[in-house]
């Protein structure tokens, strides 16, 4: 079990020095772009897009760098790379632009 646990910590820190480790930007900036557009719409499309994506970047990472598919790691990256932005931002610009149009 401790093997197990060491080798998933491992390979899901591996993620930021390996190939594709553009994705620690690309993947935040693509979620506040979606967050953006989405201000004044249900957004629950737009994070399911990111979040798809999210999910196939990992799996492409996963199999060139890990050669295998590890689908609960691929779930804690695309959220934390994707949604967690998305979310974060999305709320912001609503509460600035709420502030904005009531001052």
């Amino acid at each position: 079990m401790d093997e197990i646990i060491a080798r998933f910590v491992g390979e899901l820190t591996g993620r930021v020095r390996g190939p594709f480790s553009f994705r620690f930007f690309l993947q935040p900036v693509m979620a506040s772009i979606f967050a953006l557009r989405a201000l004044l719409q249900d957004g629950w499309k737009d994070i399911a897009k990111v979040f798809i994506f999210a999910i196939l970047l990992d799996t492409v990472y996963q199999l060139i760098q890990l050669r295998g598919i590890y689908p609960l790691q691929g779930l804690i990256v695309a959220f934390v790379l994707a949604c967690l932005p998305y979310l974060v931002l999305r709320g912001a610009v609503r509460r600035i632009a709420a502030w904005w149009m009531h001052r």
